[in-house]
């Protein structure tokens, strides 16, 4: 009987990321790293700034390497090429520097930027790759490369097609990407988030008793970014309560660059008695499963893992219908209502609907919650990664210096 591959050795599969901040694609990773067969796979972590809490989560048996530590001196090589405005070349070759050095058998990179790094990387060294694609690329380039957008738009289509595999986390997004970069339509396939159970808490049996009855609470989970569409929600939040005067009062969990921004239009709005600002906390969940209705203003997203959790939790939804990612997760809007991405008036008509018939919505969450859970457990998701790591490594062409 022939030995598989993977029988022989385990695989040594390198994970590239920005850093280990608490964002979805992050926390994918450390879920990965925690559940693959340590039988079939060593895996290893390369990051490009050593910092957030979620490196307290990355098993102890997982080595991790940085571009920027704090814990060490950088060597001055890199240093002078930072200096010389080289920043994203001496990041590039010193990735190329850690894969010649560890030789994984595959790399995988998530996010785009990551991609964009780890693709030349990766080939300067030969070695297989596969590229996560989170989040609808062609928006995520228009905000980061305004001035250099075709440059930009043809080094994306180079790095996915250099890929042995791109692994988009919806399947509308995979379409949308052998669309877009004309990629083989093998080449692409879709492996959904994975939900991990244990940061879900049990869902009230009935809604929280509050001193004001009327009060009611909603909740929006993400980073303070532009792609997220806060200055949306803010506006719908305007309309309910200036003009619909609608007891309505939000808390939005998370941190970013957009704080101080999104704070001065919550005074420029006289929303300050509605808006509460809570920051980056261990388990946003907890939170969640507090509040009347989650809502997620993204202008863009790949499959949103806040959305997923907050579905999970059995608590309300109202998403943007954003070209991938919640009408997924939503099943169509089975699931959660929908609402077209950077319209404040549709977003509060929406919430209004709520307001008028919460129950209709409870009962829909409380529906949706068990079949997320089954679609989205790790036990189903892990296994498809799994599969695609090894099918790469067993490639002919991969194991070849």
């Amino acid at each position: 009987m022939p030995v598989a591959f993977s029988d022989r050795h385990p695989l040594r599969i390198a994970f590239v990321i920005g850093s280990l901040e608490p964002g979805g694609a992050e926390r994918q990773v450390v879920e990965l790293l925690k559940r693959l067969d340590r039988q079939r796979f060593q895996p290893l972590l390369y990051v490009l700034y050593r910092r957030g809490e979620l490196e307290t989560q990355v098993p102890a048996d997982v080595p991790i390497a940085a571009f920027a530590d704090p814990c060490r001196r950088q060597h001055p090589f890199w240093l002078w090429l930072g200096f010389l405005q080289l920043g994203t070349l001496a990041k590039i070759l010193h990735l190329a520097v850690w894969l010649g050095r560890c030789r994984p058998d595959v790399v995988c990179d998530r996010t785009l930027l990551a991609t964009l790094l780890t693709a030349p990387a990766a080939w300067c060294q030969r070695i297989p790759r596969i590229s996560a694609a989170v989040v609808d690329p062609a928006p995520e380039l228009r905000f980061h490369f305004r001035q250099l957008r075709p440059l930009a738009q043809w080094f994306t289509r180079w790095a996915y097609a250099s890929a042995a595999r791109v692994v988009c986390n919806a399947e509308h997004l995979r379409q949308r990407l052998y669309a877009e970069f004309q990629l083989p339509e093998a080449q692409v396939v879709a492996i959904p988030n994975l939900l991990n159970g244990e940061r879900i808490p049990p869902c009230p049996a009935e809604p929280r008793q509050r001193p004001d009855p009327a009060r009611v609470e909603l909740i929006a989970v993400g980073r303070l970014h532009p792609q997220k569409g806060y200055p949306v929600l803010l506006e719908a939040l305007d309309e309910l309560v200036h003009h619909r005067r609608r007891p309505v009062y939000l808390t939005i969990v998370g941190q970013g660059r957009l704080a101080a921004e999104l704070r001065q239009i919550v005074i420029s709005r006289q929303l300050s008695e509605h808006v509460r600002f809570a920051g980056q906390v261990p388990n946003p969940c907890e939170w969640v499963v507090q509040a009347d209705l989650f809502v997620l203003p993204s202008l863009f997203e790949g499959l949103p893992n806040a959305l997923l959790e907050a579905v999970a939790c059995g608590v309300p939804v109202i998403a943007s219908d954003c070209p991938t990612g919640p009408r997924e997760i939503l099943d169509q809007g089975r699931w959660g209502t929908l609402v077209p991405p950077g319209d404040p008036r549709a977003l509060a008509e929406a919430i209004d609907r709520f307001l008028a018939q919460p129950e209709v919505f409870r009962e829909i969450a409380a529906s949706a919650r068990a079949a997320i859970l089954q679609r989205h457990a790790p036990e189903r998701i892990v296994p498809l990664w799994e599969h695609v790591l090894e099918s790469v490594a067993r490639r002919p062409s991969a194991r070849s210096p």
